[in-house]
Formats: C-alpha cells, structure tokens, sequence
C-alpha cells in the first residue's frame, strides 16, 4: 500500500507532516494539490540546477511556488517562513537562516549563486 503522504519525483522523496495535514484539516483533494505544488518547486529547482533558469527567474518561481503552498496548507501568505536557503543551489548559511527563523533578518551570501549579488 502506497503512503498517501509522501511526494516523489525522480530521486527525491520525502513524507508531508501528518500532524499538519490533521491539524489544517486538508482534505484528499486539497493533499494531491499540496503534493503537485511541491512536485513543481523540485521541478523548478532541477530547471536551475540545469542552467534553464537565470538566478532572478529561479528566485521568482520558487518563492511563488512558496506563497501557492502557504495558500494550499490555509496558511496567511508570509515570506519570512519561506526557508530560501533550502534551495538547491543556495549557499546562503543554513545555521544563521535557522535561528533567525521566522523572523526575518536573513543572511544572504555575496557569493551565493542564487542570492548573490
């Protein structure tokens, strides 16, 4: 029996918070949708990994792939709990990002592919 909270795409392969699904009350439907947007941001990071998205491009697509998956889990739209530094990619520092979230006063790297300038 195949897990109805787990999303798959090629080689990457991780299980959705089935606390969090109870807690927002998501329905099946409103899952698959969850599913298919978090298949999309690995779409989208895999196109910049293979030089399809220009750094701006790729920042753009993924932090609104972000605000669809806040709308889809019935959350309020908020950048500051978008963990950017997750991105593949992204060299920013994962350790100073963390104890700032979701506070805002990020770290961005000056050599950073993705964020840098």
């Amino acid at each position: 029996m195949k897990n109805n909270n787990v999303v798959e795409y090629k080689n990457d392969s991780f299980h959705l918070n089935t606390m969090l699904i109870k807690e927002q009350k998501i329905s099946d439907k409103e899952l698959e949708e969850i599913k298919i947007l978090h298949i999309q941001r690995l779409k989208i990071e895999e196109s910049f990994i293979l030089g399809l998205l220009n750094a701006e491009d790729y920042q753009e697509a993924w932090e609104l792939n972000q605000f669809y998956l806040q709308d889809a889990w019935k959350f309020p739209r908020n950048k500051n709990f978008h963990s950017f530094w997750s991105m593949k990619g992204c060299s920013c520092s994962s350790s100073k990002n963390r104890m700032n979230y979701p506070n805002g006063n990020y770290s961005y790297s000056p050599t950073c592919k993705v964020h840098g300038k």
